[in-house]
């Protein structure tokens, strides 16, 4: 906006309400006359935008405000407000016969705001306004405005939801509503601060005291009823816990290693402490309430028990969780990982409380987020189970034994390897050689047969380079972690059917869902080959098989790479892949004429009416129990 907002003289400015819904500004009132004069004000606009919902002015007149009210506090269309605002009803409107002395200026503050998209087709809206300046009836200078605001086509987070429809227009998981209330932009993601992993390497000092360096950043304070927050290093003082790990992570004999974690921990060089000797507490307080929060103790290896619990604004208790030497993953140096999770930002504050002996431990990895990954459920703490042991052992192979290369070696070399009919009968028999370490007096004779056996082990297929996708060459890729075969190209109907898309909105790939599921089932009769495809058992997703796809560790997209080590990258291995909503095939079980989408920005659920348009990213095969990386 130029600040040409003196009433001396006409003058013109542009206020932008296209990304904040408010906008203030200054406007210099001023007396031209040799002589004390009265002056009115008056407000007038075209296209009527204070009529429009959402949409307002207010004016702080500061010191003339007293002056206006001792002269009556005459006026048109105006609503005095607390302290010297006054609210414009509508315009035309007036305060009339504001003292000034002779050639006095003085400022006055405007105030004007558009809460929601104003009517009309398009993205933005122009509105044209004045505040005047008169005395005696005569014109004495103008400040002209353009106000442009946000539309009824305009998508503010590029969701593929309207900002008419959508309560959280920029995507940050904080509502509209709730912005607005907090004196937040809506349309800024930025201003909400809270969320993330907290890196504390980025301090680097052992012995800080850690309380509030994260609050700009991450949006959490730190603080402890019973000592300071100490920053701790590994292998240096002050001391968190000891553990048996030296600085390469191997093992020794002793422990007596400070704050050295369990190699396969996962943690940085610097942890936090907040260490008495009557037990200890710490104290994580979130500036805004969050959905989700997480972090890891080390060193739950004695008596020590923590009592972890979430808390809403009101201090109210949501949820709470126990860890002790029998949590998943307790042990000398190890982590043990702690969580809750609500169906919308309800996380205040999450108290930890130690008490027992042996309180040498630690803290790592806080994250938290806005954004649930289950909008609807209830808040519940996530509990993190060890892998369920094999029971059942499948015959894999038929093996002849060669002869052990010394006589005391308890490595047997086995030289032909057979499949047997029971795993695969397709299969012919390999030739390999393998080494199998054996107990003394166990391996078979030179020239017997013997069976192997391995353990079946209930989890997802394995591949060969443990990658998360695996491109399979024919324009499909595989998920190892669900077994779940996707279309390699996120996008096909954009990229190679764009008609297909026109005839129903932009033809850029959203369709809508009863044409979601035509493109599948033309997809399986052949009538779209650029796509590749080459099966015939391709489906639309349902809600679970869609959000297995979700890696809660990126954003935008919020999946991974094909190694599943970091953020997704065109062609890695999929191509394509929109920050935007995908359908699923799963409908509202409490109302038919929606269905579930899938904001793939952020890896969130909602439902849609089925009529909206939405990419689509079709699927086959697997047998889908669908974990989500956190």
């Amino acid at each position: 906006m130029r600040n040409n907002n003196a009433i001396v003289s006409r003058n013109f400015n542009v206020v932008d309400l296209l990304k904040n819904v408010t906008d203030t500004f200054e406007v210099t009132v001023h007396n031209p006359k040799d002589e004390d004069a009265a002056i009115d004000l008056v407000f007038e606009e075209e296209d009527k935008l204070l009529d429009s919902d959402g949409a307002g002015a207010i004016v702080d007149l500061g010191p003339l405000y007293s002056r206006w009210q001792e002269a009556g506090g005459k006026g048109t269309n105006i609503k005095p407000l607390e302290g010297t605002t006054v609210q414009l009803l509508t315009t035309p409107a007036k305060l009339t016969g504001i003292p000034m002395k002779a050639a006095e200026f003085q400022p006055i503050v405007m105030k004007v705001s558009a809460f929601k998209p104003m009517p009309g087709e398009g993205s933005t809206r122009e509105y044209q306004f004045s505040t005047q300046g008169w005395v005696d009836g005569e014109l004495i200078g103008g400040v002209d405005y353009t106000l442009e605001t946000r539309a009824q086509d305009t998508d503010t987070d590029e969701d593929g939801l309207k900002d008419i429809f959508d309560i959280d227009d920029d995507n940050d998981c904080i509502a509209d509503v709730e912005e607005i209330e907090s004196g937040l932009n809506p349309l800024d993601p930025s201003d909400a601060n809270v969320g993330g992993t907290i890196d504390f390497e980025t301090l680097a000092t052992p012995g800080m005291e850690i309380t509030n360096q994260f609050e700009t950043t991450h949006g959490v304070t730190f603080s402890s009823s019973k000592s300071p927050v100490i920053l701790v290093k590994a292998g240096e003082k002050p001391i968190a816990f000891v553990s048996v790990y030296d600085a390469a992570g191997k093992k020794t004999s002793r422990q007596n290693k400070p704050n050295r974690a369990d190699p396969e921990a996962n943690v940085g060089q610097f942890m936090v402490m907040a260490k008495h000797t009557s037990g200890s507490d710490l104290k994580l307080t979130y500036s805004h309430p969050v959905a989700q929060a997480s972090g890891e103790v080390l060193d739950i290896d004695g008596g020590e028990v923590l009592t972890i619990i979430a808390r809403d604004a009101d201090g109210k208790e949501l949820s709470r969780q126990l860890i002790n030497k029998h949590s998943p993953n307790a042990g000398d140096g190890r982590t043990v990982r702690w969580a809750f999770e609500a169906g919308e930002p309800q996380i205040k504050t999450v108290d930890i409380t130690q008490r027992g002996r042996g309180l040498g431990i630690a803290f790592d990895n806080f994250s938290a987020s806005l954004c649930s990954a289950n909008p609807k459920q209830p808040i519940k703490a996530k509990i993190f189970k060890p892998r369920p042991k094999s029971t059942g052992l499948e015959s894999a192979f038929t093996a002849r034994v060669g002869k052990p290369s010394t006589p005391s070696s308890k490595a047997c070399t086995i030289l032909r390897l057979e499949t047997t009919p029971e795993v695969d009968p397709s299969t012919k028999p390999t030739e390999a050689t393998i080494r199998i370490e054996m107990p003394p007096g166990v391996c078979p004779k030179d020239g017997s047969e013997a069976v192997i056996r391995f353990q079946k082990v209930p989890t997802t297929p394995s591949f060969p380079d443990h990658r998360r996708y695996i491109d399979n060459g024919d324009n499909t890729v595989t998920d190892t972690q669900s077994g779940l075969i996707w279309l390699k190209n996120a996008n096909c109907i954009g990229t190679q059917y764009p008609r297909f898309a026109k005839d129903c909105t932009s033809g850029e790939g959203p369709v809508n869902w009863e044409q979601a599921q035509a493109f599948v089932a033309g997809l399986n009769n052949k009538q779209f080959p650029e796509c590749d495809a080459n099966h015939t058992d391709w489906r639309l997703p349902n809600v679970q098989e869609m959000q297995s796809l979700v890696h809660y560790g990126f954003s935008k997209p919020a999946m991974s790479n094909a190694a599943g080590n970091g953020p997704w990258q065109e062609k890695d291995a999929f191509s394509n892949v929109k920050s935007n909503s995908y359908w699923t095939s799963t409908p509202d079980s409490a109302n038919t004429d929606l269905a579930w989408r899938l904001r793939m920005d952020r890896g969130l659920l909602f439902t849609e009416q089925k009529s909206y348009p939405f990419y689509v990213w079709p699927v086959r095969g697997g047998n889908c129990k669908c974990p989500v990386d956190q």
